[in-house]
């Protein structure tokens, strides 16, 4: 739950105002999306990984989810590989995040290249980490 809860607060940051930037892009959630997401969140919480990502990867595959929630929905899976210490699918998941830029925000994407270079470092993959 409390991955959820960050999500959507930074979801709500991005898509504050900013009046020093007025081609900003919104983003945001569906309702039905987030609601998913929200269920296999608590599937996170009951430690049913597998179930959890189950719905995530149907979740993902379909064709109404935006670019950006694809985004957050890759990042979850991410989040709950690292959970159990998978460290090649967290990688993999993180890393298809950053095939959305553009269509996420500024954040997502340096707060993801920051996740993946820190996960190349883990596997001690350090030219990776670099790039």
């Amino acid at each position: 739950m409390r991955l959820l809860t960050l999500l959507i607060v930074l979801s709500a940051l991005f898509m504050a105002p900013d009046a020093f930037c007025k081609d900003r892009k919104t983003y945001a959630m569906s309702m039905k999306i987030f609601k998913e997401m929200e269920e296999a969140n608590l599937l996170v919480e009951e430690e049913k990984y597998a179930e959890a990502l189950a719905e995530l990867n149907e979740l993902v595959e379909s064709k109404r989810a935006s670019k950006y929630e694809k985004a957050q929905i890759y990042s979850l899976i991410g989040s709950i590989h690292y959970r159990n210490s998978d460290q090649d699918s967290a990688l993999t998941s993180f890393t298809k995040v950053l095939d959305f830029v553009g269509g996420i925000p500024l954040l997502l994407h340096q707060q993801t290249l920051k996740t993946v270079s820190q996960l190349h470092m883990v596997k001690e993959e350090y030219e990776k980490s670099l790039e």
